[in-house]
């Protein structure tokens, strides 16, 4: 039992090497070329401010202005749970960013991408609106993140058709 067990994984780590796979995160030679190349304008709004932030710090601070990266946030509230007293407790907020890279001499060297993350926060029948707002603003701030992750992510791989 235990040779077929070693069999199996022999083969699975055999085929997982052969087929060429690397992982995103060990490409380091690709992460390199990226960090430091792109310039991330000022977002209105604090989960703007948040998506920014988190973007210089997986992408690093543009050393001069080749390319840049055009972003476009948005972000929905829906009211998920209503309790028979008409209260809202529970909400569901959607961050939606589409976003291109545009280079120095302004033309457009990554068609225009669009990433989606969601995220809830709740609030209890007899909490204050301060409460639910720090709630929401955590949210927010969990979006952005969230969507700086996909987004760098995406860049990065996509960065051998876009960057020369």
């Amino acid at each position: 039992m235990w040779f077929f067990k070693r069999i199996i994984v022999l083969s699975i780590l055999t085929i997982t090497l052969s087929c060429g796979f690397k992982p995103l995160y060990s490409d380091l030679e690709k992460k390199n070329k990226v960090v430091g190349v792109l310039k991330i304008p000022k977002l209105d709004d604090k989960e703007g401010f948040h998506l920014r932030e988190e973007l210089i710090r997986r992408l690093g601070d543009a050393k001069d202005d080749t390319y840049t990266l055009s972003l476009q946030i948005n972000t929905d509230r829906i009211n998920e749970v209503i309790t028979p007293n008409n209260e809202i407790t529970s909400y569901r907020l959607i961050m939606t960013a589409s976003y291109t890279i545009i280079s120095k001499d302004g033309a457009t060297v990554l068609q225009t991408q669009e990433s989606i993350v969601r995220t809830g926060f709740s609030s209890s029948r007899n909490s204050t609106g301060f409460i639910t707002q720090i709630a929401e603003e955590a949210a927010k701030k969990r979006l952005a993140v969230k969507i700086a992750e996909k987004i760098s992510t995406r860049v990065m791989i996509l960065s051998e058709n876009w960057l020369k």
